[in-house]
């Protein structure tokens, strides 16, 4: 038996459904978190085996992963550990409630909290709740080493998620010319072909979607955009764009602003 720790890769990958009941109807409360951590136990000394499933009401990806029912293959229990930062939050009401009711229980969720209104006052009873969390999924050892990121691909089969490693060096260092089409690509960390790190290109060359954050690296003669999100296959991928000016970066940020968000 092992203990592990199981995290979300990216922020705002991590939603809460809160299921309450009344008769035959359901409320559903979903909230939003920036990121989630859960204890782990498997029977063996392996990672957690995990298998993705679909999000009810979600985007209808097999991706995700529900972490309060997902004992299987040599998962044993999972405990959360800690979701933070509560950012968004929708309330689905059974289609047979008439606008009147489903107004005045809003009315009410703004003067007190949605158990004490739901299961104290008015009758219902919750006796679900789902922790789904998708994208990149971070699994640590019980000492914090990384073990390994997995995503799911098309099918909705487990991999193994991987970035390509950054290197503190300067823009010229990281650059060369392709002579097939002249354009800029990185030099530095393998011989041609190089890793997808380029100059001259836009993030829809790589990316149909993107993640909501980004981050941008300075160097000392240049700039380095890295985004992450789905290509044209819908598989996760990372993008790596190096530009020497600032006009140019501020190209990229209004590009990844204006692009389909995952």
């Amino acid at each position: 038996m092992a203990t592990w720790t199981v995290s979300t890769y990216y922020k705002k990958s991590c939603e809460e459904h809160e299921h309450y009941y009344k008769g035959d109807q359901t409320i559903t409360r979903k909230t939003g978190f920036r990121g989630a951590t859960f204890i782990v136990e498997t029977s063996d000394d392996n990672p957690p085996e995990f298998e993705f499933d679909y999000v009810p009401g979600g985007d209808g990806k097999l991706d995700s992963i529900n972490m309060y029912d997902c004992c299987v293959n040599n998962i044993e229990n999972v405990e959360l550990d800690n979701m933070w930062d509560g950012c968004w939050e929708d309330i689905e009401f059974p289609d047979d409630m008439d606008e009147e009711e489903q107004e005045r229980l809003m009315e009410l969720f703004e003067e007190s909290s949605i158990y004490e209104v739901l299961e104290e006052n008015e009758g219902w009873s919750q006796n679900d709740t789902d922790a789904w969390i998708w994208g990149p999924i971070l699994i640590q050892d019980q000492d914090g080493n990384q073990v390994k990121i997995i995503c799911a691909d098309q099918e909705g089969n487990v991999v193994e998620f991987r970035e390509d490693d950054d290197e503190e060096i300067t823009f010229d260092e990281l650059t060369k010319v392709n002579p097939a089409d002249e354009s800029t690509v990185v030099s530095s960390m393998a011989a041609w072909p190089f890793p997808d790190i380029r100059t001259n290109m836009k993030l829809s060359d790589k990316l149909t979607k993107v993640n909501e954050s980004f981050t941008i690296n300075m160097y000392d003669n240049g700039y380095m955009l890295e985004i992450a999100g789905r290509d044209g296959s819908d598989n996760w991928a990372a993008a790596k764009v190096l530009v020497q000016s600032v006009d140019e970066l501020l190209d990229l940020v209004k590009e990844a602003t204006q692009m389909t968000r995952e």
